[in-house]
């Protein structure tokens, strides 16, 4: 699985406009101006653009989350994939 953080973290920086050294892992969606609707805009390139499941409790992560908390959250939300049986 591809790490959520530096996916945030080039769709904050590439479709936000924010500004490559403001963004990093202890950044606040509120320091970097994010408001709900962004922060929506963001879920949705996350899941259309990257493929990432995001449940619907995301909007449980509030202004003051870090980009570490979503990237955790996001990474526990995703689907482990099924093992595959041995093969004799």
């Amino acid at each position: 699985m591809t790490p959520v953080l530096p996916l945030i973290t080039s769709c904050l920086v590439e479709h936000f406009g924010r500004d490559a050294a403001a963004v990093g892992p202890e950044s606040s969606f509120e320091s970097l101006a994010m408001d709900s609707l962004a922060m929506m805009e963001l879920i949705t390139i996350l899941h259309g653009d990257h493929g990432l499941h995001v449940p619907e409790d995301f909007s449980e992560l509030n202004a003051d989350a870090t980009l570490a908390d979503a990237a955790a959250f996001l990474e526990q939300a995703q689907p482990q994939p099924q093992a595959q049986p041995a093969v004799s």
